[in-house]
């Protein structure tokens, strides 16, 4: 398998200083530093193709994501973006344009590379917007992305739901892939191989999908399997601006983006049918720290689930080849509603 991008996946992000500005305005002469500090809302598109071109996969999504911005205009910039949605290890190289201040930047990473423009602002040095693309090449195929985002203003935020797996999978159900309850490999679970428990900061539970139950921390049936986890109903208040689902995860599986998929589902809660909006594709093995995934729905997304919605974690192996890993671990759920502007 090649490597592949993976959606909505925490990634460290360095910008470094520009050069000089080319032709009239404020700055010319030396470098802007740009500011990301503050909530942005950012929308991806991410396309893949198949080796023979064809179109096998489009998923669209909306986001929220705060860069905690650790530096200042006179110094380089590193921030880190909880859920910026390429996680392939980035770095921002931007340059002036000029008089507009629309700057130039590369962002690199293993076997990818993204062109983009980052818009500032010549008199605070904030940054204002944000769009790029590119495209990984894969064994699989192509895989084509677009970013974009905007600076959002005060947004202020609140928990809607909570849910740490400690007494057991409450209030989710085991359901099968089209929603009926059905008795799946998803269970709570306290370990993640014989006598190695999961990490400390996901407590003494977290739901799991494996054959932990029986003391092996594999999903190896001898047949292709699947199950859903469906979390309760939860109202949308009025006026809200998106809504953030946040996780902890451990994933060890079969590498890519076609076995032993993991998806984020969701539904309007007047509907039976499920809409995939997340597949994660990280790799985070027992024994390692949990990392924390947000997948966002934007306002459009928001319209479509209407005044109440669902959510599911699911996964499917396709196949019954190379499922001997720890399977998919979930913890730490939360539900968060970004509100109007203040």
């Amino acid at each position: 398998m090649g490597k592949t991008f993976s959606l909505l996946l925490p990634a460290l992000l360095v910008l470094a200083p520009s050069a000089p500005a080319q032709g009239g305005g404020e700055g010319d002469g030396g470098p802007i530093f740009a500011s990301l500090d503050g909530l942005w809302e950012v929308s991806v598109t991410s396309t893949f193709f198949s080796v023979d071109g064809a179109l096998k996969n489009k998923v669209k999504t909306r986001t929220f994501i705060e860069f905690n911005d650790l530096g200042s205009t006179t110094t380089p910039v590193t921030l880190e973006a909880s859920s910026f949605p390429t996680g392939i290890g980035l770095a921002i190289f931007p340059r002036t344009a000029g008089l507009r201040f629309l700057d130039y930047f590369v962002i690199k990473g293993v076997d990818a590379e993204f062109a983009g423009t980052l818009k500032i602002d010549p008199r605070t040095f904030l940054a204002r917007s944000f769009r790029a693309t590119g495209s990984l090449l894969t064994s699989e195929g192509v895989t084509v992305v677009g970013v974009k985002g905007r600076r959002k203003g005060v947004l202020p935020r609140s928990t809607l739901s909570v849910a740490d797996f400690e007494t057991g999978l409450g209030p989710y159900a085991e359901t099968d892939a089209a929603g009926a309850p059905a008795e799946t490999l998803w269970h709570a679970e306290g370990f993640c191989a014989p006598g190695t428990p999961i990490p400390a900061s996901m407590g003494f539970g977290a739901a799991a999908y494996n054959r932990g139950e029986l003391g092996v921390y594999d999903y190896s049936t001898g047949a292709a399997n699947s199950g859903a986890l469906e979390g309760p109903e939860i109202a949308v208040p009025t006026g809200v601006r998106g809504v953030l689902l946040v996780f902890d995860t451990l994933r060890s599986v079969e590498a890519g983006s076609v076995f032993d998929q993991t998806w984020v589902d969701v539904r309007p809660a007047e509907s039976t049918n499920w809409v995939p909006l997340s597949q994660t594709l990280n790799i985070v093995p027992c024994g390692a720290a949990p990392q924390t995934v947000t997948v966002g729905l934007g306002k459009k997304s928001l319209r479509f689930l209407g005044s109440s919605f669902a959510h599911r974690f699911r996964f499917d192996t396709i196949d019954d080849v190379n499922n001997v890993h720890a399977g998919w671990y979930v913890d730490n759920v939360e539900v968060q509603v970004v509100g109007p502007a203040q």
